[in-house]
């Protein structure tokens, strides 16, 4: 079953379906899960999904389902609810590259919960660690 993942303000901008993440619209697929470990649709490595929370390559909390189980430092008090969209076909999985050893929990993302399955610049979370994230 389909569940939206929501970022640090509550708002729902990915769809997780089974063993995939898709952008809002449900269409395109943006990531993969493997086991515990997060890809890119090039198969990068971008972080972890555990019970529920989704945590980037630094191991710091960046978004979670409503129902998710694992420890976040804080969630909001108000979730913005959309309708499940149609979801679209799912693409052969990549060969996924080696993730690296996850390091301890570190407090909240600093990067956009979008920005985690980026492509466009290799290991795109290292990329933007400076970013200054504001919910």
């Amino acid at each position: 079953m389909a569940d939206w993942i929501y970022d640090q303000s509550g708002h729902p901008p990915i769809v997780v379906d089974g063993d995939r993440f898709l952008n809002r619209s449900g269409v395109t697929t943006i990531g993969w899960i493997n086991g515990t470990e997060i890809f890119t649709v090039a198969g990068q490595h971008a972080g972890w999904f555990e019970d529920g929370v989704l945590s980037d390559l630094q191991n710091r909390w960046a978004g979670f389902t409503a129902d998710a189980t694992g420890e976040t430092p804080s969630r909001p008090a108000e979730l913005r609810t959309r309708p499940m969209p149609d979801l679209g076909e799912s693409p052969s999985q990549p060969d996924f590259g080696a993730a690296p050893i996850r390091p301890e929990p570190g407090g909240v993302s600093k990067i956009p919960l979008e920005y985690i399955f980026d492509d466009a610049q290799p290991l795109a979370p290292t990329v933007h660690s400076g970013y200054n994230y504001r919910p």
